[in-house]
């Protein structure tokens, strides 16, 4: 399943969507339809009980950082809905109305993040960065993950504009796919670190490499050459939809361009 939350300039509003088979997008406050009877006061009726079905919505309908928390009740929840459309169409000859959001611009899948870690995990990548500036990889990188603690606040979505440092000259991009954490843990065991992963999305984490040098040559870290933009998506791809992308050494097989 792919998952987006896009922006709606009337209402000032993210609206988060999942995308039907043929591309059109849909809000996921359209599958709390399906599970609203049962939370409906008995005499609510008409215009009311539309009225008492959104004032009760789950969190995990309007906020994608709830909905990956809750991605297998809402993917259970999309293939009712499926259902009922499938339903109405043989009824009446076509499918239920929905609200339409497809013109509707991009924020980022989750548009806010509570961590967000940008990890140097590829061997060949490693090596060719520190080569470009005639430093080596330590032996200390094959012993853990490392990572840095990347700016969450800094995010865009989709074909969102991008303000480089006034001071840079040398804007580029950086191709990366970002894992989506859905349950929380600690010290979890790599056998375990699927049950974990809601999903995944695509990342381009801009830098500004003539900043970028100066901070090198500091020796404090990379700051303001990272951390004015990072574009992120436009999906969120469920794990669910990529099972056939891992293989039997846990290893997922993605063909990324940029």
């Amino acid at each position: 399943m792919r998952l987006a939350t896009v922006y709606d300039k009337i209402s000032n509003e993210p609206r988060p969507v999942f995308e039907l088979p043929g591309g059109q997008r849909v809000e996921l406050r359209e599958l709390f339809r399906v599970e609203s009877p049962s939370t409906l006061p008995p005499d609510a009726a008409g215009a009311d009980a539309a009225d008492a079905e959104l004032a009760e919505v789950p969190l995990y309908f309007t906020d994608l950082a709830k909905t990956v928390e809750f991605l297998d009740d809402v993917i259970d929840a999309v293939r009712q809905w499926s259902r009922q459309q499938s339903e109405h169409a043989d009824a009446q000859g076509e499918p239920r109305t929905t609200t339409r959001v497809d013109q509707m611009p991009f924020l980022p899948p989750v548009p806010v993040v509570r961590n967000f870690r940008e990890f140097d995990a590829f061997e060949q990548h490693a090596k060719a960065w520190r080569a470009r500036h005639d430093l080596k990889l330590s032996p200390a990188w094959y012993d853990a993950p490392s990572f840095a603690f990347a700016n969450g606040a800094a995010l865009v979505g989709h074909e969102n504009p991008v303000h480089a440092p006034a001071d840079s000259d040398e804007l580029d991009y950086g191709l990366q796919i970002a894992a989506i954490i859905g349950r929380g843990g600690r010290d979890i065991r790599p056998a375990d670190a699927w049950k974990h992963i809601a999903g995944f999305t695509i990342v381009n984490s801009f830098s500004a490499r003539d900043v970028e040098r100066r901070e090198i040559a500091i020796g404090v870290g990379r700051a303001k050459s990272r951390d004015f933009a990072t574009a992120v998506g436009p999906y969120l791809v469920s794990l669910n939809s990529l099972r056939d992308r891992i293989d039997a050494d846990d290893r997922l097989h993605l063909a990324m361009r940029a």
